[in-house]
């Protein structure tokens, strides 16, 4: 009886401090479709855009004219630094970073939003071939983390707009 009671009560502290499982993105009925700007330079990213777009039951449209909600990418650039170097100078962890300018249209109003995202890896410059399916490995995790971002800056914006 008294462990029942103790996480009763534990569940209706984390309920009343606003914790909330991390999940799927919630968008007004009232901004759905989204439709996702295409442009074939960051095939990579709107990709994967669209597949959390789908996962999180999020309603999207190919045609713009349907669209209540246009998320249109406006740049996108990867960087690549030298974090540090090893006793004979050469390069022994690197930073990777994503950087995209994203714009969201919602209800007619404009959202420019700047969204960074990095990572570090340790670089042997023995093994060059393994060193590039991990930065081609990061560079994916990287797009899931800014599609996550902009889903999020979708949420709160329409939220807002509605």
């Amino acid at each position: 009886m008294l462990s029942r009671l103790l996480i009763s009560l534990l569940a209706v502290g984390l309920l009343s401090c606003g914790f909330h499982l991390r999940g799927n993105a919630q968008v007004p009925e009232q901004a759905l479709p989204v439709y996702i700007f295409k442009d074939d330079t960051f095939h990579d990213l709107r990709r994967v855009l669209t597949r959390q777009l789908k996962r999180g039951g999020i309603r999207s449209t190919d045609n713009n004219a349907d669209a209540s909600t246009v998320i249109s990418i406006i740049s996108l650039n990867k960087t690549n630094s030298v974090i540090s170097v090893d006793s004979l100078g050469r390069t022994s962890e690197v930073k990777l970073g994503t950087t995209v300018d994203v714009a969201i249209t919602v209800d007619g109003l404009l959202h420019k939003k700047k969204i960074h995202v990095s990572k570090d890896v340790a670089f042997n410059p023995e093994n060059i071939l393994s060193y590039k399916k991990e930065e081609t490995i990061l560079y994916d995790e990287m797009y899931s983390e800014v599609s996550r971002l902009i889903l999020l800056q979708l949420q709160a914006i329409s939220q807002h707009a509605f």
